[in-house]
């Protein structure tokens, strides 16, 4: 049954599927950031968030928001439209440049494929259906997902990067003839890179005092290890600073570490700690450290992590 016009009307049928709009998640309320009355960020035209409806220099585009004045359905078609718009302010907001405005289209094609090789879409009040729509559909969806894989630029090292490898060129010059650097998450090495140097090691040999159930032949976020009857997960995760607070970074780098242990399922018990401070006097070594660790220890009390020691160094 459904309401229609005021009156309750049964609708027969086979089969029901049943559409909801997309729910705000709690934490946007919560954020300090003006919300709709949905619950989802509200932003101005150039895409900046709201508190007491003063933008801030906090961007949010796509499912999360409602652009003041232009609230449209939440549709990955909004997103992709507004993601240069997005990207541009980001930008210019660094630069101190002047922002771009950003209206929403009104309307959006949609395509809904019926599983039987025909397609319905829809614009407005405007509807079809047919085998060529399927067509277009397949062909649409084909493209924007060849742009992220066979139309990504190469990042194999070309001549002129060897050729400037073989004249032992310093490594500004060498990173200058790369065509794109992949840094991997965090500044890792590259994940290309990484296999290729670990594959040429000789394998790990099996040991009597534990088996290795997940290790270098098939990396995930934790290398798995039982003893016996108990499963250890070992973890390690290192980057660079990005930021001028050392508190807050040591939040950032412990719970960037716990996550590896929640992705395998694993519970944390217990931690070291790799520290890399910059040179400096000793007191301001010391106040680094402090900091650094005293965030880290915050963030690893609360996932009920005990940290029991580490390593530091000066770099």
């Amino acid at each position: 049954t459904c309401r229609h016009e005021g009156r309750t009307v049964s609708i027969p049928f086979d089969e029901c599927a049943w559409c909801t709009q997309a729910a705000a998640p709690e934490f946007l309320s919560r954020s300090g950031l003006d919300c709709d009355e949905r619950g989802f960020l509200r932003t101005n035209l150039k895409l900046q968030c709201l508190q007491n409806d003063i933008p801030q220099r906090v961007y949010a585009a796509g499912d999360c928001s409602t652009v003041d004045g232009h609230p449209r359905p939440k549709a990955g078609v909004f997103a992709v439209m507004a993601g240069m718009a997005l990207y541009q302010n980001l930008v210019a907001d660094l630069r101190g440049e002047e922002f771009v405005e950003h209206v929403p289209q009104t309307r959006l094609l949609a395509l809904v494929g019926l599983g039987d090789g025909t397609c319905v879409a829809s614009r407005g009040d405007l509807a079809l259906e047919g085998e060529w729509l399927y067509r277009l559909k397949d062909w649409i969806d084909r493209k924007w997902m060849w742009q992220y894989t066979g139309g990504l630029p190469s990042l194999d090292e070309e001549e002129d990067v060897e050729d400037a490898i073989a004249s032992r060129a310093n490594a500004l010059d060498v990173l200058r003839k790369t065509p794109m650097r992949c840094g991997g998450c965090g500044a890792k090495v590259g994940s290309n890179t990484l296999t290729r140097a670990l594959s040429s090691l000789p394998d790990v040999p099996s040991s009597d005092r534990c088996v290795v159930e997940v290790g270098l032949d098939a990396p995930d976020d934790g290398a798995v290890v039982a003893y016996d009857d108990t499963r250890l997960v070992h973890t390690v995760d290192f980057f660079r600073s990005f930021i001028g607070d050392a508190y807050v970074f040591g939040q950032v780098a412990a719970n960037h570490a716990l996550s590896d242990c929640d992705a395998m399922g694993a519970k944390p018990a217990s931690a070291l700690a790799l520290c890399v401070v910059p040179y400096g006097g000793e007191r301001q070594t010391e106040d680094s450290l402090r900091q650094m660790m005293a965030g880290a220890r915050k963030a690893l009390d609360e996932a009920g992590c005990s940290l029991v020691g580490g390593h530091t160094c000066e770099g």
